[in-house]
């Protein structure tokens, strides 16, 4: 039994190289001139093993389709305001995050959030005016120092950085880290 299955095997493979090329060849069991396994003409037997799974395939796509077709309906639709796809939002809050530099408070240096702010005005009003203000106003609050997040975050107390929105957030920081004048430096600008 072994023998016939094994036989029948090769037979098949030989069909399939045979009935892909056009191949006739003649076998003292095949009658019809084709390769034969049991009696029956192996190119057949092909035949109706190909059929048969497409048949298969096509029932597989149907149910496919139709489980697709059912998670749609299933799908609540989104709101009007709401965004299809975050990642497209995410990629442009890391490309501005990444042209943003560290804002960092030196007033001896005349390094004031007016200064920082001037420099990268453009960005926060042309280049993310997709974003809503709080995301607006949590992009600009990421820039900040460690420092200085945490003399914004202390004088915003008992509210939280995603609470105010991103004018009150510019207005804010303009006074925290506006210009300062020493009193050494008042003094030197007085006698000179």
């Amino acid at each position: 039994m072994k023998t016939l299955v094994g036989s029948c095997v090769i037979l098949f493979a030989l069909a399939a190289i045979a009935y892909t090329f056009g191949i006739r060849t003649k076998q003292a069991a095949g009658a019809q001139g084709y390769l034969t396994c049991d009696g029956r003409p192996a190119a057949n037997i092909l035949v109706k093993l190909y059929d048969k799974d497409r048949s298969n395939l096509q029932q597989q796509q149907q149910q496919f389709l139709a489980a697709l077709q059912a998670m749609q309906v299933q799908a609540p639709p989104l709101p009007a305001n709401a965004q299809p796809n975050p990642a497209p939002i995410d990629r442009l809050m890391q490309s501005l995050s990444l042209r943003l530099s560290e804002f960092v408070y030196d007033p001896d240096e005349n390094d004031t959030f007016d200064r920082w702010y001037a420099r990268y005005q453009d960005v926060f009003t042309a280049d993310a005016e997709v974003l809503d203000d709080a995301t607006k106003a949590r992009l600009l609050v990421s820039r900040l120092g460690k420092t200085e997040f945490q003399r914004f975050a202390n004088n915003i107390l008992p509210q939280q950085p995603r609470d105010i929105s991103f004018d009150d957030t510019v207005a804010k920081l303009q006074s925290l880290f506006a210009p300062t004048h020493s009193l050494f430096n008042r003094r030197y600008k007085c006698l000179s």
